[in-house]
């Protein structure tokens, strides 16, 4: 028997600086109601805590009506640890014994972590576990700023699994299914292993829809910002050249030493100091600075394939969405041959995809190469779906974190007990 439909759900995007709200009335979706605050925080420090406060504070006072009672708060994804471990198959007790020692000697600061487990499969010899983890002092700290300004925490997990909850209400065919989700969204999009029913796997792409361009096709090396790693490339060969210079000086001096008098090699000027010189390239180049990374895209320019490589040039517009939503599959495929660990568990019967339906006709194309691909794509549900819903499929999943995939969820009333809560730091 299900649980009662949560009422609100919050959502910590810290991504794009987001606080999420939403509120549905009796289970009707066309009584959704969706609120967003921004904010500038670093993730989880004061200013944080203090800024998602005010937040609540706004959306109570604009949204009097909205209950906050029975609310489902969503992490995001980067603040939670997934793993699997395989224990040797004996009794229920002593197989989480061993599950516990695997955890105290994998993460060394294992007591300042939250952990759930749930059994993933189970043969004569093993079983293997999957698990979750989070930190003590976030969920304490969370629970406690929400209790402040009138907000009632009834459950906490995390998006991807959300996003797997609101799948299963939208598909309920595939809730004991193993599948691979991918939820695009406008500018980013998640890949989600659920394997018979259970939500073991993610990740995140730094690209959504708004790469199925009509009229050309994407640039690859262009889909996610690199500038960070182009920095730390640019000053690494500006810091061994200047030391290579050094170097140089030294041995030049060595040389002409048996000419040099004592007195004379004291007033020789000392040579410059190699870590001053990385400081003032360092500074030179910055990587906020959005005309240094366009210089750096326009200097490396488009990367050449050789012939055999290149794709056949699209005709239509339907053939260029197709080959910018390759790169979707691409991903999708290089993950799926890469967790060879959780596919082992179940192996996925197809990819489920969660976009606009304006894209429908994408999955006769991809499909065409289901036999090279080893896999098919097809939509997430075959009847449309609101885009309020279709958008937000984690905050729609999150009225029903309580009813699916419970194991994944972090339950309040075993959470914030005096055995769970830990010394809050003092500010």
């Amino acid at each position: 028997m299900f649980e009662p439909t949560l009422e609100s759900v919050i959502s910590l995007d810290t991504d794009n600086e987001m606080i999420h709200l939403y509120s549905m009335k009796n289970g009707a979706k066309s009584s959704i109601n969706y609120f967003v605050g921004n904010y500038r925080a670093r993730p989880f420090e004061k200013d944080f805590y203090e800024k998602l406060g005010s937040i609540l504070d706004q959306y109570k006072e604009s949204h009097p009506d909205v209950p906050m009672h029975r609310v489902s708060l969503v992490l995001p994804d980067n603040i939670v640890i997934t793993d699997t471990l395989t224990v040797p198959a004996l009794g229920a007790k002593a197989m989480n014994n061993s599950v516990d020692v695997m955890i105290s000697n994998l993460y060394v600061n294992s007591a300042e972590i939250k952990f759930t487990r749930q059994l993933a499969i189970q043969n004569k010899q093993s079983a293997t576990f999957s698990i979750l983890g989070v930190r003590r002092k976030i969920l304490s700290k969370l629970k406690k700023v929400c209790s402040e300004h009138g907000v009632s925490i009834s459950n906490i997990t995390f998006a991807s699994n959300a996003a797997v909850d609101g799948a299963f209400m939208l598909n309920p065919k595939i809730r004991s299914s193993s599948f691979v989700l991918l939820d695009i969204k406008d500018r980013s999009a998640k890949v989600i292993f659920v394997i018979k029913g259970k939500t073991l796997g993610f990740y995140s792409l730094p690209f959504g829809a708004s790469i199925l361009y009509k009229s050309r096709v994407a640039a690859e090396e262009f889909l996610a910002d690199h500038s960070a790693a182009e920095l730390v490339i640019e000053v690494a060969k500006a810091k061994a050249k200047a030391k290579a210079f050094v170097i140089d000086e030294d041995e030049e001096e060595f040389e002409e030493a048996d000419e040099v008098t004592i007195s004379e090699a004291e007033a020789i000027e000392p040579n410059p100091d190699p870590d001053a010189i990385d400081d003032a390239l360092i500074d030179e180049f910055d990587e906020n600075d959005p005309e240094h990374v366009l210089a750096s895209h326009a200097k490396k320019g488009l990367r050449k394939l050789p012939k055999f490589m290149q794709r056949p040039i699209p005709k239509t517009r339907e053939e260029f969405v197709f080959e910018n939503f390759r790169y979707f599959v691409k991903w999708v495929l290089n993950l799926i041959a890469s967790n060879p660990g959780i596919v082992a568990l179940g192996a996925p019967e197809r990819v489920l995809v969660n976009m606009p339906s304006e894209y429908s006709f994408l999955y006769d194309m991809v499909n065409a190469e289901a036999v090279e691909n080893g896999i098919e794509f097809a939509p997430l549900t075959g009847s449309e779906v609101d885009e309020v819903i279709r958008k937000n499929l984690e905050l729609y999943g999150g009225f029903y974190s309580k009813q699916f995939n419970k194991k994944n969820n972090f339950t309040v009333g075993g959470l914030f007990g005096m055995k769970d809560d830990i010394d809050e730091e003092k500010d």
